[in-house]
């Protein structure tokens, strides 16, 4: 049997979230209101969402699509367990726009690990007609002993791509790629 991996915020609790329920825990008075899109209000106030969670009219009603079912709670639950886990944006270096083939590219940088146990990708934060935006993300498991290495991380792009850069977003900031065309 597979180890329960640990919660992430981006990866597993704010997707439980819909736009319906952030709009009506921000419509309570201001004790009670949680952003449920902010990692920290979340943290901080986690014990008043799982009250509500596990209330006798739990939230969400049923009229609006809820409850969460038991193994949404459970995780939810995990995540403070196991330390209120949470993705980080580090920097990248030698960012790299490629023309693999026709209308095939490979986005690639180098990123440094803490440690050869995490991992870090591209994650799409937007993609439309008029823009490609990345984010690099890593996830560092708990508890190993800092041993730094540096890695390359790819993603493949399919074109025809419609936009005039390719835009990686990290821990120092905005980079654009030019499409290259040869």
């Amino acid at each position: 049997m597979m180890a329960d991996r640990r919660p992430l915020f981006e990866l597993h609790i704010l997707p439980m979230f819909r736009a319906l329920d952030a709009i009506h825990m921000l419509r309570l008075p201001p004790a009670k209101r949680v952003d449920l899109a902010s990692y920290d209000d979340l943290k901080n106030k986690h014990q008043d969402v799982l009250d509500f969670l596990n209330a006798a009219s739990p939230m969400p009603p049923k009229s609006h699509g809820g409850p969460w079912p038991k193994e949404w709670i459970d995780l939810f639950t995990r995540w403070k367990t196991t330390g209120f886990g949470r993705l980080i944006k580090p920097a990248g270096s030698n960012f790299d726009l490629a023309l693999t083939g026709p209308d095939r590219f490979t986005l690639s940088c180098d990123v440094l690990l803490p440690d050869g146990s995490a991992s870090a990708w591209f994650s799409i934060i937007q993609a439309t007609a008029d823009a490609q935006v990345y984010e690099i993300v890593l996830e560092q498991p708990d508890g190993n002993p800092p041993a730094p290495t540096t890695i390359t991380i790819e993603e493949r792009l399919r074109g025809p791509l419609t936009t005039n850069e390719v835009v990686v977003l990290d821990s120092a900031g905005r980079h654009a790629l030019g499409i290259p065309t040869s």
